[in-house]
């Protein structure tokens, strides 16, 4: 019978075994460090391109900002004419026709300004504000977008609720069988057309209560354009220090 004799292992000694450990555990950290590197580039990557896109965000907001404030300033302009005239009795046919057109014109009309929620929404639902990490550009950003709601929450409650009541009230005083000559596209026509105009026999109750929701409604709507207004400043300054932050090449 043969006899297999095994090979000889040598058995290694320490130094051999903690040399082996120290490569195993420099190359699984010299990985871990190579993936962390890989993610940081490519979230810096993905938020400037964020930064990016918030950008044309805030242009676009500059520029319903602008209209917003010039047409709700003509609102205003035309609520206050209303209220004015209210108290100029007794009224001519002339001035009683112009009191239609402007009831017409402005009071059941709003001009809410609808800004860009493009860039803000994915970050909220991506990651929320942990991919803006200058903390800067995350603040200005985030106060915002505080104020952007605010003013959204003040014209919500200007039409749903003060101008709705005055409107309520109203039906109660303005013929709207006058109304239908009205053309929005032109609504000047209005004032010259040939018909005798009058208010309906509403009482002195109603006559009051509609000219306070109208001068409460006018209040509301002046400080929804003053919020703009602060709005439009923030807006600027907001595009300004992302430029700033993200050392971007202003447009």
């Amino acid at each position: 019978m043969e006899v297999h004799h095994h090979p000889k292992v040598e058995k290694k000694n320490f130094k051999e075994y903690f040399l082996e450990f120290l490569m195993i555990f420099l190359a699984v950290t010299l990985g871990f460090f190579a993936e962390n590197i890989r993610e940081n580039i490519t979230e810096h990557g993905r938020e400037k391109e964020y930064i990016a896109s918030m950008l044309e965000d805030l242009r676009s907001d500059t520029t319903k900002l602008n209209q917003g404030i010039q047409l709700n300033t003509e609102q205003s302009k035309g609520y206050d004419s209303l209220i004015s005239y209210w108290y100029s009795k007794p009224y001519s046919d002339s001035l009683i026709r112009y009191m239609y057109y402007l009831y017409r014109t402005w009071t059941a009309t709003r001009h809410k300004v609808w800004f860009t929620h493009r860039t803000i929404d994915q970050l909220r639902n991506a990651a929320g504000m942990t991919l803006i990490r200058d903390k800067t550009a995350s603040d200005s950003i985030i106060n915002y977008y505080e104020f952007v709601d605010r003013a959204d929450r003040q014209i919500d409650v200007f039409s749903t609720n003060f101008q709705h009541e005055a409107l309520q009230t109203s039906y109660r005083i303005f013929d709207w069988s006058l109304l239908r000559d009205f053309n929005s596209a032109s609504p000047y026509k209005f004032l010259s057309i040939e018909k005798k105009f009058s208010f309906l026999n509403a009482s002195v109750s109603d006559q009051n209560s509609y000219i306070a929701q109208m001068q409460t409604s006018g209040l509301v709507l002046k400080n929804y354009i003053r919020m703009l207004s602060d709005e439009q400043q923030r807006c600027l300054r907001l595009i300004d220090v992302l430029h700033n932050e993200y050392h971007l090449k202003n447009e």
